[in-house]
């Protein structure tokens, strides 16, 4: 398991090296560019439009987007039907 792990962190050190950089997502706004999202859960007001969870980590190359980020956004709910 952990020479697992050390080839992922070698291989992923190696991607920064050349310029992949991971994108950002979890606790950041959703952003359609650069996120995919999978599903939405309710939260509250303050984490409306949120990312909640990563699923799958997403890469760009410079301004390129290798690979967006699947991940899943917090939709706030209303508080009673009749608003």
């Amino acid at each position: 398991r952990n020479g697992v792990i050390g080839t992922a962190r070698s291989f992923e050190k190696a991607l920064i090296d050349v310029g992949v950089e991971p994108i950002a997502s979890v606790g950041m706004p959703f952003d359609p560019n650069q996120h995919e999202a999978v599903d939405m859960i309710a939260a509250d007001a303050e984490n409306d439009g949120k990312i909640i969870a990563e699923y799958l980590r997403g890469y760009r190359f410079g301004e390129k987007l290798l690979r967006p980020a699947r991940v899943q956004v917090g939709k706030a709910m209303a508080d009673s039907a009749g608003e």
